[in-house]
């Protein structure tokens, strides 16, 4: 470990890594495995990636501005959640004007977020429709009882 530089990008995505399998320890019976569980490691890996990339590229020597969206892991985590509702607002034009080839990271982390998220809500909306379902066909299927516990004829 002394034989290599250590340098504080790594120190960034191995402290998300940790955090991000943390969570998935902590949440039962596999949590994360569902799309929104994805998005939430998506979302931090992008936001380290972010952090890593303002200062690897000196970005903040030229716009101090930028620590208050982008200093910090979790500020980036609340800028990038801010931007999946799609506000796109100063703070990601900002991150454009000094990295001008960002965008690209931006908008496809919309792309996945917002699919993610399409996703949920189609579930939900297919989890709903088939327990309605699946609770009128118990509700409208007569139980037949047997013939010997019936004293009436129309059993």
């Amino acid at each position: 470990l002394a034989d290599r530089p250590y340098s504080a990008s790594a120190a960034l995505h191995e402290g998300a890594v940790a955090a991000a399998e943390g969570l998935h320890r902590l949440t039962p019976d596999g949590l994360l495995d569902v799309p929104a569980g994805r998005n939430c490691h998506i979302h931090i890996r992008y936001s380290v990636w972010l952090t890593e990339f303002v200062y690897d590229f000196n970005a903040l020597e030229r716009n101090p501005e930028l620590f208050d969206h982008w200093g910090t892991v979790l500020r980036s985590m609340f800028s990038l959640f801010v931007l999946m509702t799609l506000e796109w607002s100063e703070m990601a034009c900002d991150l454009m004007q000094e990295l001008p080839w960002v965008w690209v990271i931006l908008l496809v982390y919309l792309a996945i977020s917002s699919f993610a998220i399409l996703n949920l809500v189609v579930g939900v909306i297919c989890e709903s429709t088939l327990s309605g379902v699946s609770l009128y066909k118990r509700k409208s299927v007569p139980v037949r009882r047997p013939s010997s516990l019936c004293s009436r004829r129309d059993c």
